[in-house]
């Protein structure tokens, strides 16, 4: 007999031990959701057990209104934020250096302003001004 997760999440609030079919049907897929951001498979399952503890511990605050899968996704990202991973994918081959993988988009922003884009910015004018000279408590 198939229950939707809506009907083993009602289960699993009143009895912990309906809490496994969960378990079950979504370990899978949020295990790939770890290991695509840590890409370390001890620490993947690791972490995965985390969330599903924590999944465990809040099921009963949860309210049905979105999919528990959502639900899950956001309470594992949520969970590797908190302890410092990276929630986003990391991608290709070289994903751990600072250098651009093959086949990964080009950041939307440089990391620090080139040359060209200093030398275009203008600067402010100098103030020559009197308020200068006083400022600093004596005439210039």
């Amino acid at each position: 007999m198939y229950l939707e997760d809506r009907e083993l999440v009602e289960k699993a609030k009143s009895a912990p031990e309906a809490f496994t079919a969960l378990f079950d049907r979504h370990f899978q897929r949020t295990y790939r959701l770890v290991y695509s951001r840590v890409q370390n498979e001890s620490l993947a399952q690791e972490l995965t057990a985390r969330v599903f503890l924590q999944a465990q511990k809040l099921i009963k605050v949860y309210r049905h209104s979105g999919s528990f899968r959502s639900w899950l996704r956001a309470l594992t990202l949520i969970t590797l934020a908190r302890l410092g991973h990276p929630i986003h994918r990391r991608r290709g081959p070289g994903a751990g250096d600072d250098w651009q993988s093959v086949g990964c988009p080009a950041p939307l922003r440089p990391t620090r302003p080139t040359r060209s884009a200093a030398v275009a910015l203008p600067l402010p004018p100098v103030d020559d001004g009197p308020g200068i000279a006083y400022a600093l408590g004596r005439p210039v």
